[in-house]
């Protein structure tokens, strides 16, 4: 994955959430542009606390080159439940 195209699904209006799913399977969700930082061959994933008053718990860094897909997430919200 290249950073050009994650900045430019950042910088998108409206913004549509989305997941990277990573070379092991993980995946990390994206639900707001400005909790991630892209840098050239990595990027750092911000996480907030539960308490939701604007402080962070945690980030962690992801390799660009472990990214092997993007998926948008506004699916998963119209997908009906049983």
């Amino acid at each position: 994955m290249r950073a050009e195209g994650i900045v430019a699904l950042l910088k998108a209006s409206p913004f549509v959430p989305f997941r990277f799913v990573m070379t092991d399977g993980t995946t990390r969700d994206v639900v707001h542009p400005e909790l991630v930082l892209v840098f050239r061959t990595y990027l750092e994933l911000a996480f907030p606390s539960r308490s939701n008053d604007g402080i962070m718990d945690r980030f962690e860094r992801c390799a660009l080159i472990h990214i092997v897909r993007i998926e948008p997430l506004e699916r998963e919200a119209t997908r009906p439940t049983n």
